[in-house]
């Protein structure tokens, strides 16, 4: 894998029937998108792309967020204790690399795939970091470029900007919505999942012998 792709490796990773692990936060994804995306649908006056609008306070959080993500993912990767749970394979909810091999042999330790998780985001943020000055530099150029495409389709008026205008917004709103509910994910795993230890079950201990005497002897 190129190493520019390499920090995509979490998008691969699998459960155990085989299912794409970022699948499972695709429902709360969207809960977060839809009723943003519908707001500025609705309000259409809304500063998205403008000077300290919606795309300029997002590019300079993500931009923030990288450091931390990086900080994360440094914490995760040297961090030492006795006996760690951390470098031993997921049992409950595994993880998996390949698509291939499923058994608990395979499957990731926590250090592994909380790494996997903290590289993609911090990957992730500077790339909408990037996008949101490239968005926000070049929207009035583009929307004045395009404000002159309309053409007409089963007798509908169909306007070129407001559909490209869309369809950026949309795309954005689900790269930062999918960046929030991955770093939820992270966190959990940071705060939580670090410390599980596996139960450890004690040998019984021997009872007690009880010696009983006859008072004859």
């Amino acid at each position: 894998m190129p190493f520019v792709l390499f920090s995509f490796g979490y998008l691969n990773i699998r459960n155990s029937s085989g299912r794409l692990a970022l699948l499972s936060d695709a429902l709360p994804t969207l809960a977060l998108f839809t009723p943003i995306m519908s707001t500025f649908c609705l309000l259409r006056d809304a500063n998205f792309f403008g000077q300290n609008g919606l795309v300029d306070k997002i590019g300079s959080l993500t931009g923030s967020l990288t450091g931390f993500y990086i900080a994360g993912l440094l914490a995760v990767a040297t961090f030492s204790i006795d006996q760690s749970p951390l470098d031993k394979p997921i049992k409950v909810g595994p993880a998996f690399r390949s698509k291939v091999c499923f058994n608990n042999k395979n499957a990731m330790t926590r250090r592994e795939y909380t790494c996997s998780i903290f590289g993609y985001l911090a990957f992730l943020s500077l790339l909408i970091a990037l996008f949101s000055a490239i968005l926000s530099g070049s929207a009035n150029s583009l929307s004045k470029a395009l404000i002159k495409f309309e053409f007409q389709s089963f007798g509908y008026v169909i306007n070129l900007r407001l559909w490209a205008k869309y369809s950026v917004e949309a795309l954005y709103l689900l790269l930062t919505t999918h960046l929030a509910i991955t770093t939820g994910r992270g966190m959990y795993y940071i705060i939580h999942k670090i410390y599980d230890r596996e139960p450890i079950v004690k040998p019984k201990p021997p009872e007690p012998k009880i010696t009983i005497f006859d008072g004859d002897h």
